[in-house]
């Protein structure tokens, strides 16, 4: 496997089509897939997950990423906001794809521009499954709390970057 270093932009990619627009939709894809795992406080979670969604990758478009093949990622993602409502279909399909898409990339990118996508998917799965405080409970402190999300959030995405099935153990 012969990994270039002269892909920095999502441009200079070999894939077709259909790959480019796979890993154009997985950031958006990710954080709506991790919102709609936990179906814990209802209407309203959904909306400050959604919010909390368009505001982190909308970040992105704006901020420089951790690499240049990231932020070229955000920018055609961010481009097509209008779409977002349209990427919602098969979510199910979600860490088949990231797997897939993250396979196929380590051919093409460099390993630490491969680490910061990844690492950028993490912060949006993390900024959704933080928006809402599940977990918030006058018994316990907040920082018992956090421990707890955090642990969640890890053992989340272990589990999707992996294929584990998802356990508190």
């Amino acid at each position: 496997m012969t990994v270039s270093q002269n892909i920095i932009r999502i441009e200079d990619l070999s894939f077709d089509d259909e790959f480019i627009k796979s890993l154009v939709r997985l950031p958006y894809r990710i954080g709506f897939w991790l919102s709609q795992s936990d179906q814990t406080g209802g209407d309203q979670s959904d909306e400050l997950e959604q919010a909390a969604l368009e505001s982190v990758i909308l970040s992105y478009g704006e901020d420089v990423c951790k690499s240049e093949f990231t932020q070229s990622v955000m920018e055609q993602t961010v481009a097509q906001y209008d779409d977002w409502e349209k990427w919602v279909e098969n979510i199910e399909n979600v860490p088949r794809e990231c797997e897939s898409i993250i396979y196929h990339l380590s051919s093409e990118i460099s390993p630490k521009a491969l680490n910061d996508f990844k690492a950028s998917l993490f912060e949006i799965a993390e900024t959704v499954a933080l928006a809402y405080r599940e977990l918030e409970d006058k018994e316990t402190n907040f920082l018992d709390n956090l421990y707890t999300q955090i642990r969640i959030t890890q053992k989340k995405w272990d589990a999707f970057m992996k294929r584990y099935e998802f356990s508190l153990d």
